[in-house]
């Protein structure tokens, strides 16, 4: 009984994620597919950065436009330049250049 518990509050958490989350989730899955795989702690920074209470409705609808074409719009090289700025910023990427987890990811 426990067990199931435990599973239905997983999911249910899963389940309550805004559309800027779910492009962390999405990036993350990407960079593994591209042999970069982000760590748990990156993820969970991306997310906790991505919450509702640190985005505005209008980023919010912008990640909802963007989630369906990241992967369209998005090459390895991107995902490995984003996951890899530390804030030495070499001019090549054209991200944003914050390299904070993903604050501003799905902005554009």
């Amino acid at each position: 009984m426990r067990r199931l518990f435990a599973l239905l509050a997983v999911l249910a958490l899963g389940a309550c994620k805004n559309d800027c989350q779910k492009i962390c989730d999405e990036m993350a899955a990407f960079a593994e597919e591209c042999g970069t795989p982000w760590d748990r702690e990156a993820i969970r920074e991306c997310r906790a950065d991505q919450a509702n209470r640190n985005r505005t409705k209008e980023a919010r609808a912008a990640c909802a436009d963007a989630l369906p074409s990241l992967r369209d719009e998005w090459a390895c090289e991107d995902i490995e330049d984003y996951h890899s700025d530390d804030g030495n910023d070499d001019g090549g990427s054209g991200d944003d250049g914050g390299g904070d987890g993903g604050s501003d990811s799905g902005a554009s």
